[in-house]
């Protein structure tokens, strides 16, 4: 049974009560102070409301810059493309804290090789590089792949062969690291040294599971081994 209260606990007011009186009584003595806290915290939710609608708005129009660069990019697919380039340039000069910015740097270097502007088809695979921070291990074993060719064309092979040793670390495809390694074979049999040459072919041919290029690179060591035994008979 519940307790029956006394006349005196009657008249007095219970914990609750006496409590809300005295928050009443606090704020309406201090009025000012609570009407600017609310203010403060009013603005506050507005601001990150603001900056979260900004920062959506910005990335749904830098995904729509990509989608259109990208169309015009594959409707132009094996020829010069100016009006990808542009609009991948377009992309990260409007855009560059977008999250498809760093693709836009990949796919620029992809087109300015193209257009033989080695020099900036490195600049901006190397931004792309920087920009991934250890994600996208494939893209950026192809990045390197084409740093190495831009190198390579301009007969830099010393470059060249640095990058596709970057490439074949960055990748685990063992197909992609065949071709690294032709690559590799390729760039020191030009510098001069047979023996790293060879060494790179062989592992090629190791990894390949290319019937053409397993040929293609079983010739070139046969021409090799040829070449050695007539210096070696001209040294005789």
């Amino acid at each position: 049974m519940a307790k029956k209260l006394t006349k005196k606990e009657l008249r007095e007011p219970d914990e609750f009560q006496t409590f809300t009186m005295r928050f009443l009584q606090y704020v309406s003595e201090n009025r000012n102070k609570f009407y600017l806290a609310g203010v403060i915290i009013l603005v506050a939710v507005l601001a990150v409301g603001g900056y979260a609608f900004y920062e959506n708005r910005y990335e749904a129009k830098a995904a729509d810059q990509y989608a259109a660069a990208a169309g015009a990019a594959l409707a132009g697919q094996g020829r010069e493309n100016p009006q990808a380039l542009q609009m991948y340039e377009d992309l990260v000069r409007l855009y560059p804290r977008s999250t498809v910015a760093p693709l836009a740097y990949y796919h620029l270097g992809n087109l300015l090789y193209g257009k033989g502007e080695y020099d900036r088809a490195v600049a901006s695979y190397e931004k792309f590089i920087a920009a991934s921070q250890g994600k996208d291990g494939f893209l950026v074993a192809l990045a390197y792949y084409g740093i190495g060719y831009c190198h390579e064309d301009r007969k830099d092979y010393a470059k060249a062969g640095e990058a596709y040793e970057r490439a074949v670390e960055k990748s685990g495809d063992t197909a992609f690291r065949a071709v690294m390694e032709r690559n590799l074979g390729r760039t020191y049999e030009a510098m001069g040294n047979t023996e790293k040459a060879r060494e790179h072919y062989e592992k090629a041919l190791n990894k390949s599971g290319d019937p053409l290029m397993e040929r293609y690179i079983r010739t070139i060591l046969a021409e090799m081994g040829k070449s050695t035994e007539r210096s070696a008979k001209k040294g005789s």
